[in-house]
């Protein structure tokens, strides 16, 4: 397969000559996904250099890890989260207006933790792991220190949190894939 990879890359390079562009080969990664993601494997040469193999690459803003099944790491999602939050809350300072914090929050905040999420198939642990997120800033916000508390206050304000976000997201998403006409597409989600 390994021979099928370096044929397509020439393929690419090929195409991208052909509409006056070039592969930068030090910004293109290769990363391994399967039960054989450890094993070494020999670079992808092309014409405009080596291209090499990593441990992680960043696709769109979504930061995929090489493993034996396909992963996503959100620890820079969640960096950005807390730092728009953070930012978010101190310029509120003393006038903390709770409706205008939750509206900026779930405007600029909380999309970098959803974004992309719709087109993942996430587990149940890594939708904790961002929703406990969501559950910091919102103790913060209500000033709060119970699950019970946050709950209610959620309720109160009609604020979704990560899983409801993510499984209304998903529908739309898989609504909306099921019209196009690519086959690729609709069997890579298992729709068609």
């Amino acid at each position: 397969w390994l021979a099928d990879l370096n044929y397509m890359a020439q393929l690419c390079c090929e195409y991208l000559n052909k509409i006056n562009l070039k592969l930068n080969a030090k910004k293109s990664c290769c990363i391994r996904i399967g039960p054989r993601f450890a094993s070494k494997c020999s670079n992808i040469v092309t014409k405009h250099g080596i291209i090499e193999w990593a441990k992680e690459v960043k696709y769109l803003g979504i930061t995929i890890l090489s493993g034996k099944s396909f992963k996503v790491d959100f620890s820079e999602a969640k960096c950005k989260f807390y730092n728009s939050f953070n930012a978010l809350y101190s310029r509120m300072g003393k006038s903390l207006d709770i409706n205008v914090l939750l509206h900026l929050t779930q405007t600029i905040a909380i999309p970098m933790i959803t974004y992309g999420l719709e087109g993942l198939n996430i587990n149940k642990s890594t939708l904790a792991s961002l929703d406990f997120c969501l559950n910091r800033a919102l103790f913060k916000i209500f000033r709060v220190t119970t699950k019970e508390n946050i709950a209610l206050c959620m309720s109160i304000y009609n604020i979704q949190n990560i899983n409801e976000l993510y499984r209304k997201r998903q529908c739309t998403f898989f609504n909306s894939l099921c019209k196009h006409e690519n086959n690729v597409l609709l069997y890579i989600h298992g729709v068609g």
